[in-house]
């Protein structure tokens, strides 16, 4: 037999296919001019088997089809450092103020899911330093009595944080009872009050819903940066869709929240730059729903039927996870993902609350000390001057005033200086205990104390004002008043302590500063569109919208000056009166 030639074969258009398997993955074929007949034709025919194969996967793989694998978020790994982030928070509290953060959690009946929740936020609550009080009831406790139990912890002080485990037995108003808790109690942030406060673009919740603040600590935890993202979120609970999606607008997303009446889920899953799904059907999300890319945080936790486990069970989130990790680019396991942060959250709220709880007794006292400290000594009020201004402005700055008064609150307030705020928070309440300890409950100073030597009648002022915080803390131009106080802190642009002064006292919105300005000329002046939209909402600030400051300016003419077109068009949709002049302007 004569010896062959090369064999030459023309794969033309198979090559891009079999470039498709990836040159890793091909064999290597070699057509042997020293081989036999058959040998040439079995190289030529494995060849085009593999070329029939590339073609065939290629013509089967999905549109859009993602090669990808997601990365898993870790959410036990994140709780934990969230608990040992609040765990040192306690630890600071206990040292400062010799009290334990408590959290009292109220469980009806004797659900075994419930049960274990308690079980997990009692072992957490150990482990960060918190105390937990367990109040357990019988299935038949009545709405009434639950309702009680609730206002007595309410007012035990020493309870920071109060829980109720959902689901209630039938019968019970779950909402009525949620909202019995006191709104700076609610470890949950389920109250009317807190979510109406999280509902508004200027509010500022004392607590957050616990799973979805877990759910943005995980996306902020792994750099997402939701702004102008679209964010679908199935399912619209109050526990955890809605608060969702309000926080996702807070963060600046495009938000759909999806539900049973929605008419394509699919096609909403598919436009989802970030999804959220908590609809409590085991797999609802199939893999292909997911768009290439996206971020994946699946809430739900589902029992499944699986007899080769030993529980007789396994754990499945709402999102086939399996086929959406072949297409996103982060995603939540179930479990393992969301879960562990649920709880965590919910320990640092218990914390916020506790430290939160010290500054709003220190703002009640305060206003006391604004209403009936008129009867207190000089020495009282000079020391409640004291620990205020640290509390609110630091260390006393500026030179020593020539006037007696001033100088003798200058005195007091330097030698302060490098106490915390935290301590002098504390201080002041102790301070004021001291002399009158039943503050707290209506109580006032009986009787006039002494004055001292050299102090005569001489009024101290109100011991609770900021003003000195300008001009380098120099007390001789302090505005005393409460009005002055709200301004102060308005012209520094410290909106939450304004708007808690303004929850505290609603009717100094209406009122002015020993320059005339009123609260409203102050937020314009800044351009500050959330201090104005707040101060609106007041009815004594609406009411003063066309009042003019001393120098003849309204609201609007500050708004015009500062140049805040956004500020302008609110003032105007809230009767802001255009045709105003300033004739002092006018003639310049």
């Amino acid at each position: 037999m004569l010896p062959l030639a090369p064999l030459s074969l023309d794969l033309g258009g198979v090559r891009p296919a079999l470039g498709a398997l990836g040159r890793g993955n091909l064999p290597r074929v070699e057509v042997r001019k020293d081989a036999s007949v058959r040998g040439n034709i079995l190289t030529a025919a494995r060849v085009a088997c593999l070329a029939c194969v590339a073609v065939v996967g290629c013509w089967r793989r999905e549109p859009g089809r993602s090669t990808r694998r997601a990365q898993i978020i870790d959410g036990k790994s994140i709780a934990s450092q969230v608990r040992e982030e609040v765990k040192e928070r306690v630890h600071a509290f206990k040292q400062q103020h010799d009290v334990t953060p408590c959290l009292a959690v109220v469980l009806v009946g004797q659900r075994p899911d419930s049960q274990s929740y308690v079980r997990a936020k009692a072992k957490v609550a150990n482990e960060v330093g918190c105390r937990i009080v367990n109040v357990d009831f019988p299935d038949s406790v009545s709405e009434a009595e639950l309702l009680r139990k609730i206002s007595e912890l309410n007012a035990e002080p020493s309870v920071h944080g109060i829980l109720v485990q959902l689901p209630l037995p039938e019968g019970i108003n779950e909402q009525r009872v949620t909202d019995a808790i006191a709104v700076h109690k609610d470890a949950d942030g389920l109250t009317a009050l807190n979510l109406g406060q999280l509902s508004r673009p200027t509010g500022m919740p004392l607590a957050i819903p616990c799973t979805p603040n877990g759910c943005m600590e995980l996306l902020k935890r792994h750099d997402v940066d939701v702004s102008g993202k679209e964010c679908v979120i199935l399912g619209r609970s109050a526990i955890v869709g809605m608060p969702m999606a309000l926080l996702m607008v807070r963060a600046n997303a495009s938000v759909k929240v999806c539900h049973r009446y929605t008419r394509d889920l699919r096609m909403a899953c598919s436009q989802a730059d970030v999804l959220v799904a908590a609809v409590g059907q085991p797999e609802f999300v199939q893999g292909d729903w997911i768009k290439d890319g996206a971020v994946v945080i699946d809430v739900g936790i589902n029992r499944v039927e699986d007899s080769s486990r030993k529980r007789g069970y396994r754990l499945a989130g709402d999102v086939h996870f399996e086929k959406a990790k072949e297409r996103a680019s982060l995603i939540t396991p179930v479990p393992g993902g969301v879960g562990p942060m649920t709880v965590a959250m919910l320990l640092k709220n218990t914390i916020t609350l506790a430290e939160r709880s010290v500054e709003r007794v220190f703002e009640e006292a305060s206003a006391w000390v604004n209403k009936n400290g008129g009867d207190l000594s000089t020495s009282a009020l000079l020391e409640l001057y004291a620990f205020y201004k640290q509390a609110t402005c630091g260390d006393c700055g500026g030179s020593q005033p020539m006037g007696f008064q001033a100088a003798a609150k200058w005195d007091a307030w330097s030698q302060l200086a490098g106490c915390p705020p935290d301590l002098a928070r504390a201080s002041y309440v102790q301070v004021l205990e001291t002399y009158v300890p039943n503050w707290q409950f209506g109580g006032r100073v009986e009787e006039r104390q002494s004055r001292g030597s050299g102090g005569g009648d001489v009024s101290m002022g109100p011991a609770v004002s900021t003003m000195g915080c300008i001009g380098g803390g120099d007390p001789g131009d302090v505005d005393e008043t409460p009005a002055g106080q709200l301004c102060q802190q308005i012209a520094e642009g410290d909106v939450e302590g304004a708007c808690g002064l303004l929850r505290a006292s609603p009717q100094l919105a209406g009122q002015a500063d020993k320059d005339g300005m009123l609260p409203l000329h102050w937020a314009c002046d800044r351009g500050d569109l959330d201090m104005v939209q707040f101060l609106l909402e007041l009815p004594a600030a609406l009411a003063m919208i066309n009042t003019a400051d001393a120098a003849g300016d309204t609201a609007l003419h500050y708004a015009v000056m500062s140049e805040n077109e956004s500020v302008a068009q609110l003032l105007v949709s809230k009767g802001a009166d255009v045709t105003a002049t300033n004739e002092a302007l006018d003639m310049a």
